[in-house]
């Protein structure tokens, strides 16, 4: 959560010094801010793949070890515990669980931010798009509207309340067939 909360105002803050900032600089930052998406995205691949690995290997180990306690037979802990080889087993087990649990956690929060890092690389390239379709003069008048429509509308937008009543919402199954598996 305070990594999301950190990139949200990076980029507020990015936003904010950017709209002081030329229409070249602007270009400048944005393909900057790219890069180095590009290259945490990449980082984060790479360390999601290696997580991946780990996860692989720590299950193999506790198959292995599960498997050959259970062709060992012994009626309960303490009894494998007596045995060494049976105690060996079941340490390695132990172990290999434990360290599957913190593997298996950090994969979530890094596959969390992969996704969270590949949206914001989305928006940058939208950025660019927007910054390569206008020119300077456009672009500062395009930004000059658009403050304009948001102090118009901001008003009536707190006053607008849009009750379920009137809402018609699109069925769901419609939705999956047109946009997703079409």
């Amino acid at each position: 959560m305070k990594r999301r909360q950190s990139i949200i105002c990076l980029f507020l803050a990015t936003f904010l010094f950017a709209s002081c900032q030329s229409y070249e600089q602007k270009k400048q930052l944005t393909l900057k801010k790219q890069t180095d998406v590009n290259l945490l995205i990449k980082s984060l691949a790479q360390k999601l793949q290696t997580l991946n690995d780990a996860s692989s290997k720590l299950l193999t180990a506790t198959n292995q070890c599960s498997l050959a306690l259970k062709e060992m037979k012994p009626t309960d802990v303490k009894v494998a515990m007596s045995y060494p080889k049976a105690k060996r087993h079941l340490l390695v087990l132990q172990k290999a669980l434990a360290y599957k649990e913190i593997v298996n956690g950090e994969y979530g929060r890094t596959y969390s931010a992969y996704q969270e890092l590949l949206g914001v690389s989305e928006q940058l390239e939208l950025d660019m798009i927007m910054l390569n379709s206008f020119d300077e003069a456009n672009f500062d008048k395009l930004l000059e509207e658009l403050e304009d429509v948001l102090d118009n509308v901001q008003p009536m937008a707190q006053e607008l309340v849009i009750g379920e009543e009137n809402l018609k919402l699109p069925d769901l199954n419609l939705i999956w067939k047109e946009y997703v598996t079409k």
